[in-house]
């Protein structure tokens, strides 16, 4: 039946009209859209995939199988829809489990696409993952290296200067008032500060987020003390010499 109503809508007449009225159905027929119905509409009648695939992962979501609904979207070339499904959805697991290599390869499909709110959303996420990537290689080089890298100091210093500005940006991430949200927020918080406070504590001097739980926020304080007092060391020793 699914087949055949494709059919007669296919000579309707005016293309706008045809095409949202096969969308429609479609959309209304999801559930009965098996391999065999998909072959015959994609194969016979030469609907275009990316519909099938729109319906699919519509009804994906509506059931709460958000991978794969985010996984037809992107194959039905519908990238707002599997932007926000990756960030809401799938990026909080992959932030709470530590998982920043999983984070990445979720929000990498958006990168040089036009897709909303993706510089205040996925591409803050995406910057947090390879901050925590990034940020302990170039400082275990540098603590390594004799002469530390001029290129990779450099970058060391950018990568540190952006966090604040990520921890400031959270906020529109994600909805607060969401308990895994919530947990998400407080657990890149808490990774943010921990790498940068390992390198240069002095960069978050001034930041202020109701996200930070108190254990991030004392060691926070020690580093910043911590660095203070080397920082006067040293100025001493330079004097002295």
């Amino acid at each position: 039946m699914l087949q055949e109503a494709a059919f007669v809508l296919l000579h309707l007449e005016g293309s706008r009209g045809r095409e949202r009225a096969l969308r429609d159905l479609l959309m209304r027929s999801a559930p009965a859209l098996d391999e065999w119905a998909q072959r015959g509409l994609i194969g016979s009648l030469h609907l275009p995939q990316a519909w099938v695939h729109e319906a699919l992962a519509t009804y994906a979501y509506y059931n709460d199988d958000m991978f794969t609904a985010y996984e037809l979207y992107l194959s039905a070339n519908c990238r707002d829809p599997a932007h926000d499904i990756a960030v809401r959805y799938l990026a909080p697991d992959a932030i709470l489990r530590k998982d920043h290599v999983l984070l990445n390869e979720l929000l990498e499909p958006f990168v040089g696409k036009p897709v909303e709110d993706w510089a205040i959303r996925g591409k803050i996420l995406m910057d947090y993952a390879h901050i925590m990537q990034r940020l302990p290689q170039l400082a275990a080089r540098q603590a390594r290296d004799a002469i530390p890298d001029a290129t990779e100091a450099l970058e060391l210093e950018d990568l540190c200067r952006s966090v604040p500005k990520i921890l400031g940006l959270l906020p529109d991430v994600f909805r607060a008032r969401e308990p895994r949200h919530r947990a998400a927020l407080a657990e890149i918080t808490a990774g943010l500060l921990g790498v940068v406070d390992r390198v240069r504590p002095a960069a978050l001097a001034q930041v202020q987020s109701k996200f930070i739980a108190e254990g991030a926020r004392l060691g926070h304080v020690r580093s910043m003390a911590h660095d203070r007092f080397t920082r006067s060391l040293k100025a001493v020793e330079g004097a002295s010499a």
